[in-house]
């Protein structure tokens, strides 16, 4: 049994809605005026709510180039504020929010000298003060990319810009102390005029970079962190030279790097984690030569998005999306094609947070009314339906006196906490809450001990939404019963059912024990428990509201190691019947 067991092909299967060839979502203006209004940074607040920078110019007039910043309110965006308001030229806006939504631009201007700075304001007092440099004298500085951290460190990537060779530096200004670091060389690399390097702050505080180093039409990839405490670089598995290079780090500080190969003119996709990166995988087809975004998102479901134009002119006018999870991306998606009064594509940018909700951002330009110039607008919407809570499991396990519950989902969207409650004189009373994972397609496990407890106890969990609204898992009744004498998986109850059932085991010593079930192809269906436990009798619940009808099989298997190290295995026949 065991050897049949292994030879199962475990596959797991995850829907999604397939996107027609166009993404319809209304079309909202950002910025559209009188200006070539471009190099747009937008940032999701805590409330969800979408924070623009960009910059606008005067025809072609580059001394006239200003830094612009609009928000969204309860009835619309906000009247476009003039960050920068000197008349000099500022470029290059990159905008990102701290815990306390309050927003952070940093972006290039000229100082006395005329020599581009490193410039940048916060809205921490209420309003944005006067830009100040965070640096000066020296060479030209050159497109800035910007993130402040948890910590309340603004953390920048930027080049030099001279008719000599030039370097990419990092920079970190903390505003806990108003100090800035000295400047750190990262690599000899030369910007093409758009943002060659970014970097993304994860949940504690580390700093990721990525660089196009090299000249300016291709180079190196580099990576670096200070996971370790110093700033340093990581290899990737990218030899060639490329272009066009993002990073973004999701909510489980998985890093998410795309880049374009020079020899394909192709985007590609690598990920990694402590480290280790994954073999990369190219996105899009051959012939559009995509350029001119601006970043990449994650959602909460670690799905990456990637915004671009398409730069060669017999593949079609316009901006596409394309999408993807664990490696495995869609296929290229029309987000806005250039009608007749639009002859140029620029910049785009995206946001994505939940399940699959996105907002895009692109700009297309063109002459109106003999002015040269460039609008703003943006798409968004939810892509992808959000998928339920859905309990997988719920049981317990009675250890030296306590009586630890324990269940597993196997999705989440917009969870936001557990309650654990006890049936007590007839009325449900709550004992204590657990965090949520907000949003989730994989599976997660939940523990909570109760140290008063008697046979015949019932519980159950309440899971509780951010919107407020919730829903409950099934009841479960606590049977200690006597001390095992055996190992056993026993007959689940009722069978065949429709659509929980309860599974009950025995072990007589402790052990390791993981119970999956299986359908009649070998294919994984589920996880319920995969843990130690002590020796005892245990129950838990398989909820298989999601799942097909028809025959399925329960697995135990149960290890021990050191001296006396055993292993065993235990299988149940159950059906299904919807």
């Amino acid at each position: 049994m065991n050897a049949r067991i292994m030879l199962f092909s475990f596959t797991l299967l995850i829907s999604a809605i397939i996107l027609p060839q166009g993404i319809n979502f209304p079309l909202e203006v950002i910025a559209s005026n009188n200006l070539f209004n471009n190099r747009q940074f937008a940032a999701f607040d805590q409330n969800g709510k979408i924070h623009v920078s960009y910059t606008g110019q005067s025809g072609t007039n580059s001394n006239s180039r200003e830094i612009y910043y609009v928000y969204e309110t309860a009835g619309g965006f906000s009247d476009t504020l003039n960050i920068s308001s000197n008349t000099v030229d500022d470029n290059y806006s990159t905008l990102s929010i701290d815990n306390n939504n309050k927003v952070h631009i940093v972006f290039i201007g000229r100082d006395a000298g005329s020599l581009f700075q490193l410039k940048y304001t916060n809205n921490i007092s209420g309003s944005f003060f006067t830009p100040v440099y965070l640096s000066t004298g020296g060479l030209n500085k050159a497109t800035p990319y910007s993130k402040i951290g948890p910590d309340s460190v603004l953390h920048i990537v930027y080049f030099t810009f001279t008719n000599d060779p030039d370097n990419a530096y990092y920079l970190k200004h903390d505003l806990r102390t108003g100090q800035s670091s000295s400047p750190l060389l990262l690599a000899a690399a030369e910007t093409s005029g758009d943002f060659d390097a970014s970097l993304d702050v994860d949940s504690n505080g580390k700093v990721h970079i990525l660089l196009k180093s090299g000249g300016v039409f291709g180079g190196p990839l580099r990576y670096y962190n200070d996971i370790s405490g110093t700033v340093t670089q990581v290899n990737l598995p990218v030899t060639a030279n490329v272009t066009t290079c993002k990073v973004a780090v999701d909510k489980t500080n998985k890093v998410h790097i795309v880049y374009r190969l020079e020899s394909e003119l192709r985007m590609y996709y690598t990920s990694g984690e402590n480290g280790v990166f994954s073999t990369p995988v190219v996105f899009t087809p051959p012939g559009q030569r995509p350029s001119g975004m601006q970043n990449i998102a994650v959602d909460d479901s670690q799905r990456v998005y990637v915004i671009y134009q398409s730069s060669s002119a017999n593949s079609g006018k316009g901006f596409y999306l394309v999408y993807g999870q664990n490696g495995i991306f869609s296929d290229t998606t029309l987000v806005y094609e250039i009608p007749p009064q639009y002859v140029t594509r620029n910049s785009s940018a995206i946001l994505a947070k939940g399940n699959g909700y996105i907002a895009a951002f692109f700009t297309p330009g063109g002459v109106r009314d003999g002015i040269v110039l460039a609008d703003i607008f943006m798409k968004r919407g939810q892509l992808f339906e959000p998928v339920p809570v859905e309990f997988a499991s719920f049981t317990y396990t009675i250890d030296k006196n306590s009586l630890l519950l324990s269940w597993v989902t196997a999705s989440e969207t917009n969870n936001n906490f557990f309650t654990v409650e006890k049936l007590t004189d007839g009325n449900w009373e709550a004992l204590g809450v657990v965090k949520g994972q907000g949003t989730a397609i994989s599976s997660n496990s939940y523990y909570f001990r109760v140290t008063n407890f008697a046979d015949g106890d019932r519980f159950r969990v309440k899971q509780t939404d951010f919107d407020g609204t919730y829903s409950y898992s099934n009841e479960l009744s606590v049977d200690s019963g006597p001390s095992p004498d055996r190992f056993a998986l026993l007959t689940n109850y009722p069978n065949p059912f429709n659509p929980t059932t309860t599974i009950e085991y025995t072990l007589r010593e402790p052990g390791y024990v993981t119970i999956s079930i299986f359908n009649t192809m070998g294919e994984l269906a589920a996880v319920l428990t995969q843990k130690q436990h002590e020796a005892g009798n245990y129950r838990m619940e398989w909820n298989a509201e999601s799942y097909p009808s028809g025959v399925y099989y329960a697995v135990m298997d149960f290890q021990t190691k050191g001296k006396n190290q055993s292993a065993q295995m235990f299988v149940q026949k159950m059906v299904l019947m919807k």
